[in-house]
């Protein structure tokens, strides 16, 4: 009975795992007979129960570590992209307050600081888009009409009455064509400002381009200015000094005297909000001189009528070219093109285009006006500046003491933009000497001393300013970035709105990311089968991966072949072509036409 018992409490012990020595035998032996099996089969159920919940467990806290992994990856995700975000926007601001080189001290008020400061960008800082329709439309053909009005009823006279008109609308057009360019690309590439889009699509020597075109732009109104000066103060000292021949009626002497004297000293002026009223003063002096001349030749051609021996439709000789650079001057506008829409309230597409219509819409009809009944008043005689073919009679010595008054109080705004770039394509520094702040105000404001009184017309003038700086800036350049970053967006999927260094990083961070998505799928492949989701996003994640570098892989193709070798590109693009064109042949042809008229004037 021992043996027995020693044999079955051995095997019940590699059954159960327990001691029996305290169970008494007869009820052992039952035990064992009759419910060993049961006992056993409880037993192990149990044992499942437990290592199917210790499973379940482990599976959870596998399941729970991922999803924390997985919110610890997001989180340092968007950690990563609103560090990203923070390190743009102080690069933009850092890159604004470089733009200004050094004149740290000018205290601008907001409301002007983007009218005046060319090379700005805006799309950084949106501070008040509370700018209605009408006030853009008001602000941008503000821009647009200016003292250069004055020398339309000659451009009328060197291409004809309906030459003339043809060209003021094709000006027109393709102004607003140019706009429109600029408009699409600005939204493409999320880069808003002139001198922005130029650093973007040709680095920094497309932003040193522009701001060389922007200072012989404002270098030659400066010095047309100076000319305009000259004429209308001799003309009104004329008829108050009647016939007397005194030096009080030299130009030479005048120029010297008003603008050393008065707008000389105006030019140190950090801060010039307060002439920026004059912009107003000057606007209605402008309708002014328009409203004169209308209603003059209308007087004059409903007594005599239209001469039509003196008239000359259709003028196709070499004068045809001092015309051209006229009317490419009127329009300028694209550099303040951007902070007027940039206060656009609500600025849809549709808003825009109607900003840009009715603006140069309102300027052409204008010019129109004044150049066609300017022409039309004295034929052959127009002068550069309509208002010196006027008399001495009440109404033009008005007209002329207020053109006076405008232009002298303008040109320090117009000269506040040919210091800085000057500034900008001599100097470097960001906080510069007071003697540099100097020299970028004497050297250029002397030469165009030097032009407006050594140069005794005003249309050499601004036929050089139109034919280099006017053509390039109006016509030009806007075709030459709508195709370089178009081209450059979608074939490089270069970003536009980051530096090259920052597309290195990035990429240097996605190639560090593709080497983790390795090693991430290989630790989670030794996890349990049951965390599926995982695996799918991982696949996913290395799919996008793959497609990347297949696209990065890609032949990009050239510029050339992306304008002849699509249809589609090439529709697309012929527009920007044809301005180009354009804006070449009738740069050079007028520069030529501007020397033989130079030469004539002396």
């Amino acid at each position: 009975m021992t043996s027995s018992t020693e044999s079955i409490s051995t095997n019940s012990q590699n059954w159960v795992g327990i001691e029996l020595s305290g169970i008494d035998t007869t009820d052992f032996e039952e035990i064992t007979s009759e419910n060993a099996d049961k006992f056993r089969r409880m037993v192990e159920k149990e044992e499942n129960e437990n290592l199917n919940l210790n499973l379940n467990s482990n599976q959870n806290l596998n399941l729970n570590e991922n999803q924390n992994e997985n919110q610890n990856e997001n989180r340092n995700e968007n950690q990563n992209e609103n560090r990203n975000e923070n390190q743009n926007e102080n690069q933009n601001e850092n890159r604004n307050e470089n733009d200004l080189d050094g004149f740290k001290d000018i205290n601008f008020e907001e409301e002007y600081t983007d009218f005046y400061y060319f090379n700005k960008k805006f799309s950084s800082k949106k501070k008040s888009q509370n700018g209605s329709l009408s006030q853009s439309i008001f602000n941008l053909a503000n821009t647009i009409i200016g003292a250069g009005s004055l020398s339309i009823p000659f451009a009328f006279k060197a291409s004809g009455a309906i030459l003339g008109t043809l060209l003021l609308v094709f000006s027109g057009l393709l102004a607003v064509y140019s706009m429109y360019l600029l408009a699409q690309i600005s939204e493409f590439s999320n880069v808003f400002g002139y001198s922005e889009l130029a650093k973007k699509a040709y680095k920094k020597v497309g932003s040193k381009f522009v701001v060389f075109c922007v200072f012989l732009l404002t270098l030659g109104a400066s010095a047309g200015y100076f000319c305009f000066i000259g004429d209308l103060s001799s003309s009104i000292m004329g008829h108050y000094l009647d016939t007397k021949k005194t030096f009080l009626k030299d130009r030479r002497f005048l120029i010297l005297v008003v603008v050393v004297l008065v707008c000389f000293p105006l030019t140190f002026f950090d801060n010039i909000v307060k002439l920026s009223l004059t912009s107003l003063i000057s606007l209605l002096a402008v309708f002014y001189v328009g409203i004169q001349t209308v209603i003059k030749s209308s007087i004059y051609l409903h007594k005599n009528g239209i001469n039509h021996q003196k008239i000359v439709y259709f003028n196709l000789k070499s004068d045809l070219f001092l015309a051209i650079p006229i009317f490419s001057i009127s329009f300028i506008c694209q550099i303040n093109f951007f902070p007027i829409l940039d206060r656009l309230a609500n600025p849809t597409k549709k808003r825009k285009r109607f900003v840009i219509l009715d603006s140069v819409g309102s300027s052409a009809f204008f010019y129109f006006f004044i150049g066609l009944f300017g022409y039309l008043n004295f034929y052959d005689e127009t002068q550069g500046n309509v208002l010196l073919n006027y008399g001495n009679d009440p109404a033009s010595i008005i007209a002329k003491f207020a053109m006076l008054i405008t232009i002298i109080f303008s040109t320090p705004i117009i000269f506040f933009a040919c210091k800085i770039s000057f500034y900008q394509l001599f100097f470097s520094e960001q906080h510069p000497r007071k003697w540099k702040k100097i020299i970028s105000i004497l050297i250029p404001f002397f030469i165009a001393l030097f032009i407006g009184i050594f140069v005794p017309d005003v249309v050499p003038i601004f036929g050089f300013t139109g034919a280099l700086s006017g053509n390039i800036i109006v016509y030009l350049l806007p075709a030459l970035f709508f195709l370089k970053l178009r081209h450059d967006i979608i074939y490089k999927h270069v970003p536009i709105g980051d530096d090259s260094n920052e597309i290195e990083e990035n990429n240097g961070k996605n190639a560090m990311k593709d080497e983790g998505f390795d090693d991430q799928n290989h630790e989670r492949k030794k996890s349990s089968s049951s965390i599926s989701t995982f695996n799918e996003t991982t696949n996913s994640n290395e799919n996008l991966v793959l497609n990347q570098k297949t696209k990065e892989d890609e032949i990009v193709p050239t510029f050339m072949e992306t304008l002849f070798l699509s249809r589609n590109n090439f529709i697309i693009s012929i527009g920007p072509i044809l301005l180009i064109l354009y804006s070449v042949v009738s740069t050079v042809f007028c520069v030529r036409q501007s020397l033989i008229e130079l030469k004539k004037s002396f």
